[in-house]
């Protein structure tokens, strides 16, 4: 699932050929470390390395403990720390029409 939503941004540069700078937030809750090499472990510095993150971005954290511990006491948090929300749904068609014309500039 992690890599799924990380290879979304090589896809768009190494694909389609748009400029992507990568994902602005990631959030990794894991009970693997980096040092056993698996996908689990990897951290977001290693997702930098292959463009997939925002190298200028300070908005990347892996946290080490439990899910079942830990994504309650972040999920709380996030409800309780309102932002505005960007409605990209309503939006869509703008979106897609940008994207659209941007693959095709080449």
């Amino acid at each position: 699932p992690k890599n799924f939503f990380m290879q979304t941004q090589p896809m768009l540069s190494q694909i389609l050929k748009i400029k992507a700078r990568g994902h602005d937030y990631f959030i990794q809750i894991t009970g693997d470390t980096p040092h056993y090499g698996g996908l689990s472990g990897a951290t977001a510095s290693e997702a930098i390395s292959w463009k997939k993150m925002d190298a200028e971005s300070k908005t990347h954290v892996t946290i080490y403990g439990d899910v079942t511990i830990v994504a309650p006491l972040l999920f709380n948090k996030l409800k309780n720390k309102r932002r505005r929300h960007k409605r990209l749904y309503k939006r869509r068609e703008e979106l897609m029409e940008g994207l659209i014309k941007e693959v095709n500039q080449d």
